[in-house]
């Protein structure tokens, strides 16, 4: 699996902190703000306990250790597609079906089983769907598999500013924020450590290298909280989120959040509890 990641120039992302602070992740999203997208280096910005913490692809760069190099690319639409690759040539070199393309990780050849599985939970995060080929997924396995790298840190920012527009997502990159958050000099003090298993299991391992297309892959173990991607899928309200504070004199206020953005973060506690109790259940049985 790591070759692939070589490749790319992405080696510097594993491993990341164990350590995720749910509430500082939750606090990071819910006052997060993003600038002109159709700029290349495009900011965005956010508060978390009273730290401002600013990035664009050179400084999580900087951050993370990822070279802030390759071209810029987040495909969030199919068609965009065509802009790089004939989608045809993608397919025959990715997937089992030949031009018909994967829509699912049994459709890949086995060789680029494994390297899904880290792409759905650490880079193009899934909600809860990780079985599942989007269009991203396969260029980037296909980019590996020409020994063509691009911009990790781009891909990376371009999907938190997603998570900013759209309601029914999960919370992504947990475990990177914790570098992002010690580099701005973020307190953990009194935050809830929610510890987090680091890579796959060697059987998920053998699993991912030996199976062939006709063998059930569904039931491979993969640790829900690989790079502590949290899943809000059960939301309650809860209005005592930290928000950005007020504009000093001659700033300029940020838009707040809609109320449906501060919904939808509200039951993070109740559902941090309930991903651990069937943590400490897994590890007992």
């Amino acid at each position: 699996m790591m070759e692939p990641v070589r490749v790319l120039g992405w080696s510097a992302l594993i491993p990341l902190p164990t350590s995720v602070y749910s509430d500082l992740v939750r606090y990071f999203y819910c006052n997060l703000e993003v600038g002109n997208l159709d700029k290349p280096e495009f900011t965005i910005d956010s508060y978390v306990r009273g730290k401002h913490i600013e990035s664009n692809s050179t400084i999580l760069s900087q951050i993370i250790g990822v070279p802030n190099e390759g071209e810029l690319i987040f495909l969030d639409k199919p068609s965009q597609l065509k802009n790089h690759v004939n989608r045809a040539e993608m397919n025959e070199t990715v997937s089992i079906r030949g031009t018909v393309g994967a829509s699912h990780h049994k459709d890949l050849k086995k060789e680029y089983r494994l390297f899904h599985k880290f792409i759905a939970y650490n880079v193009v995060l899934q909600h809860g769907h990780y079985n599942q080929m989007s269009t991203m997924d396969n260029f980037i396995i296909y980019r590996s598999a020409i020994n063509d790298p691009f911009n990790l840190n781009y891909i990376i920012l371009r999907e938190m500013a997603y998570i900013r527009s759209h309601k029914k997502r999960s919370l992504p990159y947990s475990a990177l924020l914790t570098k992002v958050f010690e580099h701005f000099g973020v307190s953990f003090r009194n935050q809830h450590d929610q510890h987090i298993d680091e890579g796959f299991s060697n059987y998920t391992i053998s699993r991912g290298i030996s199976v062939d297309s006709t063998d059930k892959e569904d039931d491979i173990e993969i640790p829900s909280q690989i790079l502590g991607d949290i899943n809000m899928d059960d939301v309650s309200l809860d209005d005592d989120i930290p928000r950005s504070p007020q504009p000093q004199e001659g700033q300029t206020s940020q838009k707040s959040p809609p109320d449906w953005f501060i919904q939808y973060f509200g039951q993070l506690r109740t559902t941090m509890e309930r991903i651990e109790k069937t943590q400490k259940r897994t590890m007992n049985t």
